[in-house]
């Protein structure tokens, strides 16, 4: 693992104790999965599986609250991404987008497109302070178009 990724886990793991949460081994391991995971956006039961393999006698429930926790902290959130089970996306730095081919479903992950511009319009319409989120766009990816 990456020195980058151990410093994300660290940061979540300050969050826990900073709330008065403990920071568990179950908890850690399911962050390490979503993590390491950049791109993929498991679902809940995928993240089970693949905690389960290191920890066999952990609950599917541990797993769940940890989700529903690590959401209400802000640290990820769930999205659909043409499914109807929700995957989860870590968010490590803010704002990051998704471009999704509606034809193959096709998903691009760009972290570093800058949002700068649209978040203070946003704010100022919803009056939010705005913190973080995912931006999910809809198209056809070039395969596709080329198919059509």
């Amino acid at each position: 693992m990456s020195q980058y990724l151990r410093e994300q886990i660290r940061q979540v793991g300050e969050k826990f104790r900073a709330n008065g949460l403990r920071w568990t081994e179950p908890r850690r391991a399911v962050v390490e999965v979503l993590v390491s995971s950049a791109g993929r956006h498991p679902t809940a039961a995928e993240i089970y599986r693949i905690v389960r393999q290191r920890y066999p006698k952990i609950g599917r429930a541990t797993v769940y609250r940890t989700l529903d926790l690590l959401e209400k902290l802000g640290i990820i959130r769930h999205t659909f991404l043409q499914r109807a089970v929700p995957g989860y996306v870590f968010l490590h730095q803010g704002t990051h987008v998704h471009v999704i081919c509606r034809k193959c479903e096709k998903v691009l992950e760009l972290p570093d497109v800058p949002t700068q511009e649209i978040l203070p319009q946003v704010q100022t319409i919803t009056d939010f302070i705005i913190e973080g989120g995912v931006f999910e766009l809809y198209g056809m990816c070039k395969s596709c178009q080329t198919q059509s």
